[in-house]
């Protein structure tokens, strides 16, 4: 049987006296935070090695056996806070040996900590809409969409004064291909994606938000004092004005970030639903949207025209819709292929010849056979027979070499 592992997030519906409860619960999720990754730094400076969880879980016993205080609170949430410190300092030290640089996960202040949750599959319960774990009040969120039932933990998230319950669930994945047309995909700016077939899909217009987002950062800034540098005072950042305006742009950010996430999602399950072969320009978004700033000794130029391009293609969320694709395509049984994409942009579907003039902004015509096309269509046909030429069409996995074997039917997941 093949499983996927997946996240459904949830408003909550915190009540008045809930509130002490799930502050206590974070304060506690802090506490044993830091306590975690001061064992993990002391036995790491020691040896060398990282603690894995069953040579820390026993650490937490005796830190219960020794302190009567941390045996008022529930030792699953507990649990969550040192596996979760343990996740980030392994992260630390895989990224250092890459890098070369040293550098730890920092010690949670009192106002950095944000969640916490639980590892285990026992001690706790959601039953239609409400949670129950020991520790925290049955806590009720709004069931925005159907819960699978096989539920493996979850995590409560506090941001800007509200409340998130994510729930990891695993579903099964489907065994019979998924039926459709196989189609190209040429991702852009203006476009956000142009298909094969002729069809387009923008990016959801984000001008009213942005303009409100605008209109809240000014209202703040006059708000807020400044030095005579220019800088905000510390102490006026604080005052409860400041902070209910920072509270109103972070609200709106988030806002905005959860429509472009959900537009994504949408888009992405109506490809992998409706083609069996989905084909993808194999592209280095990191790359693309680096600086033209260039340095002192070796100055860029165009800097200016190169961040506005830059943040229209991090807008686009290109990157976001290649990943769920991949995650989506395994789930409904349909492939994602990448291909190469040079000269997509520049050769002619019909004839195949290349050339740089013949593309002329949104427009294609061929210099050689006169073909004429919108410049994106023809791009996506171009990827489309890119990627049926391939060793992958023959059912290769996005993410493997050309000259790997085909996959069974049921490798379409892990």
């Amino acid at each position: 049987m093949n499983i996927q592992h997946l996240t459904y997030r949830f408003p909550v519906r915190v009540r008045r006296n809930q509130h002490a409860c799930l502050e206590a619960a974070l304060e506690e999720e802090r506490l044993m935070y830091n306590k975690a990754l001061e064992i993990l730094r002391a036995h790491h400076d020691e040896t060398g090695e990282v603690l894995g969880r069953k040579e820390l879980f026993p650490r937490l016993t005796r830190i219960r056996k020794d302190d009567p205080e941390r045996r008022e609170h529930a030792q699953r949430l507990q649990r969550g806070a040192f596996d979760r410190a343990r996740v980030a300092f392994e992260n630390a030290v895989n990224r250092n040996r890459k890098t070369g640089k040293v550098g730890y996960p920092r010690f949670k202040g009192a106002n950095r900590a944000r969640t916490f949750g639980v590892i285990d599959r026992e001690g706790w319960s959601i039953k239609g809409n409400r949670l129950r774990c020991k520790g925290v009040k049955p806590v009720e969120f709004r069931e925005i969409r159907e819960l699978p039932p096989d539920v493996r933990s979850w995590t409560m998230t506090r941001r800007d004064g509200r409340w998130t319950l994510a729930v990891v669930v695993a579903v099964e994945c489907s065994d019979t291909p998924a039926e459709g047309p196989p189609v190209g995909i040429d991702m852009g700016v203006i476009d956000q994606i142009a298909t094969s077939d002729g069809a387009r899909i923008k990016a959801p217009c984000e001008k009213k938000i942005d303009a409100e987002i605008a209109e809240a950062q000014r209202k703040w800034d006059r708000i807020v004092e400044k030095d005579g540098k220019g800088k905000p005072k510390k102490a006026s950042m604080k005052t409860a004005r400041a902070r209910k305006e920072r509270r109103r742009i972070n609200r709106l950010i988030k806002k905005r970030a959860n429509r472009r996430r959900d537009h994504a999602h949408k888009v992405a399950k109506k490809l992998a639903l409706n083609h069996e072969l989905i084909v993808l320009e194999k592209l280095l978004i990191a790359n693309m949207t680096r600086s033209a700033k260039g340095t002192k000794e070796n100055p860029g130029t165009n800097a200016a025209a190169k961040r506005g391009l830059n943040k229209s293609m991090l807008r686009a969320s290109l990157s976001r819709l290649k990943a769920l694709l991949e995650y989506k395509c395994r789930l409904h049984g349909s492939r994602l292929v990448e291909v190469d994409p040079k000269n997509t942009s520049r050769e002619c579907h019909e004839c195949g010849h290349v050339a740089k003039e013949n593309r002329r902004r949104k427009k294609f015509r061929c210099l050689s056979c006169g073909h004429e096309d919108d410049a994106d269509v023809n791009a996506a046909r171009n990827i489309l027979r890119k990627g049926r030429g391939s060793p992958e069409d023959t059912g290769l996995r996005s993410g493997g070499s050309e000259t790997a074997a085909p996959p069974t039917l049921g490798q379409h997941c892990k």
